[in-house]
């Protein structure tokens, strides 16, 4: 009896247990006070106990019925169908996803378990159909183009990826017409007047006769519209008209552009032209005496000491210009040196466009004092006894001293340009001028200024010629303007101001600026600028242009629009310009 009552108390606290083997629950009940085992079930399956759900954990017994039943997942057929950019294919991708059966893993025997399982891949879902995909393109309204034998296919392939299931047609875009120049047939060219002509490689040709075609229209294709998946009719680019102009002593006949006079042929900003010309086939010294014609002039030597060449049309100058005076109206070419000389071209263009940027930079000024003023006096900021007259001139003297300048600027250019009725110099006399200004009542006194001043600009600029471009060769201590693009063709500059209206560009590798300002209103190309030295030279151009240079070196100046920056080293791949907070950037490399 001692024997059995010892062994009960050994094994009377004894925990239940549990364990898995093969699927399969085994429970071993507790002994005397020992805990019963428990499961904590998983959320990949169902665990029922004696025919319930269980969904938390809990304690069994070995005579309870426990199962578990994994989790299935159904095989999933995704069916994707995209367009391209113009919506002419539809591509088409389906993706078998296969289903998943999740089975019970065995468990060591313990008193608590917590449920686990290993997912098994099951079977892939049933092919897509033809009635299917068909479905998911009218779901997408796809209706035009449809590829039948792809379709017919689709049952057999286990995997479809960016197929193109259904085709449209594309647009077939206009051919542009265009010029053929046969008045250089050194460089056979083909030119597009609808894109930008480079002029200055062309050849000057000297003359032709009435009558020869200097060029011919060549139509080009009229283009077709195209259709989308969606049925839908892609129109066709229009075709660009053509831009060209039939100018002085020419004719069209049928698609041939002719000669209707003997004179040289030229081709500017698609205006095709014969030009009177005449012809000095040796230096224009004082046997020749001054040339003032009213066409083109064409010069076989040198312009000479103390000469002048005044034409109603271009230049051809083959020997260079020393210490003389050239002016154009016409494009030009100005071959070998010139040197102390001054050449004009375009003249008109060029005081017409000076007054618009005085004016316009006045005009901008007296706006922002105006602004000043406004907020000054909305906010009791300034002495309630100061006139408004005395502030605008405290303002001009100290914020805005570029004011006077201005003044100076619009009085100067339109004197220049002979214009004897502006309306904005007697106002800025009355206003402006010395101590004018303390005696305006009322600020408001400025905007009819400004008003007169906008008036101004927009007369000035319907009035505004054609720009002229120049091809000159090598310039030195000369001043050369042109109302259009400057190309320097040849070694450079040297210690001369060149002004353009618009771009000046140096073509040669390894041309040279030297000294001297170099202007341009909208872009400056460069190669080399200044010396090892530090030779000063000077590159500006208006408030959104930009300059280019390949190396500089120091004392360069860059200005751009009001701002100004002299670079202290040697440096190469430089780029100047304004940036949106309107200050100077400078990008560079040192050299």
């Amino acid at each position: 009896m001692k024997a059995e009552e010892n062994y009960m108390f050994l094994y009377e606290n004894v925990n239940g247990s549990v364990e898995i083997q093969n699927g399969k629950f085994i429970v071993i009940d507790p002994l005397g006070e020992g805990e019963f085992a428990k499961i904590i079930p998983t959320s990949n399956g169902e665990l029922y106990i004696n025919n319930k759900l269980i969904t938390d954990s809990v304690k069994v017994k070995s005579t309870d019925k426990i199962e578990f039943k994994g989790k299935e997942e159904e095989g999933e057929t995704l069916i994707e169908i995209k367009t391209n950019k113009d919506k002419t294919e539809a591509h088409l991708t389906v993706t078998y996803i296969p289903g998943n059966t999740y089975k019970l893993i065995d468990a060591e025997e313990s008193n608590l378990i917590s449920l686990e399982t290993k997912k098994i891949q099951g079977k892939l879902p049933k092919k897509v159909s033809k009635l299917e995909i068909l479905q998911e393109l009218k779901n997408n309204k796809i209706i035009y183009g449809i590829n039948k034998d792809i379709l017919n296919s689709i049952e057999e392939n286990d995997e479809i990826q960016d197929l193109i299931i259904a085709e449209g047609i594309k647009p077939i875009d206009p051919q542009d017409d265009k010029l053929e120049i046969y008045f250089n047939r050194k460089e056979e060219k083909d030119i597009d007047s609808l894109k930008n002509i480079d002029y200055k490689n062309l050849n000057y040709v000297t003359s032709i006769k009435a009558g020869e075609i200097l060029a011919e229209i060549i139509k080009g294709e009229e283009g077709k519209d195209g259709i989308d998946v969606f049925g839908k009719t892609i129109l066709k680019k229009p075709k660009n008209k053509f831009k060209y102009k039939i100018g002085e002593g020419c004719a069209l006949k049928d698609r041939n552009i002719i000669a209707i006079k003997n004179g040289r042929p030229n081709i500017a900003r698609n205006i095709i032209t014969v030009q009177s010309i005449y012809v000095v086939d040796k230096d224009i010294d004082i046997s020749t005496g001054n040339i003032d014609f009213a066409g083109a002039i064409e010069v076989r030597g040198k312009v000479t000491e103390g000469m002048e060449v005044k034409a109603a049309k271009g230049v051809h100058l083959c020997e260079g210009v020393f210490s003389a005076k050239v002016e154009a109206k016409g494009e030009s070419t100005i071959l070998g040196n010139i040197v102390n000389s001054k050449i004009k071209v375009g003249s008109t263009d060029l005081l017409k466009e000076s007054r618009i940027t005085s004016l316009t930079d006045l005009a901008e000024s007296l706006n922002a004092i105006i602004a000043n003023l406004k907020f000054l006096k909305e906010k009791n900021l300034v002495n309630k006894n100061a006139t408004d007259g005395l502030l605008i001139k405290t303002l001009i003297d100290t914020k805005y001293k570029v004011v006077n300048r201005q003044c100076i600027s619009v009085i100067s250019s339109t004197i220049n340009d002979e214009d004897g009725n502006s309306k904005v110099i007697s106002l800025i006399k009355s206003k402006l001028i010395g101590l004018a200004p303390t005696k305006i009542v009322n600020y408001s006194e400025l905007k009819p200024i400004v008003d007169e001043a906008l008036k101004e600009i927009d007369k000035l600029k319907e009035n505004l010629s054609i720009p002229v471009d120049l091809k000159i060769e090598y310039a030195q201590e000369s001043t050369i303007e042109a109302s259009g693009d400057i190309f320097i063709t040849g070694k450079g500059i040297f210690a001369s101001n060149i002004n353009s209206l618009n771009n000046i560009e140096f073509l040669h590798g390894n041309a040279i600026c030297r000294g001297g300002h170099i202007k341009a209103k909208n872009i400056i190309k460069s190669k080399v600028i200044g010396s090892e030295a530090g030779f000063a030279t000077k590159l500006e151009v208006d408030s959104k242009g930009h300059i280019y240079a390949d190396v500089a070196y120091q004392n360069t100046v860059f200005i751009v629009g009001n701002r100004r920056y002299v670079l202290d080293k040697p440096s190469k791949n430089i780029h100047a310009y304004l940036n949106k907070n309107g200050e100077i950037e400078i990008e560079k490399f040192l050299l």
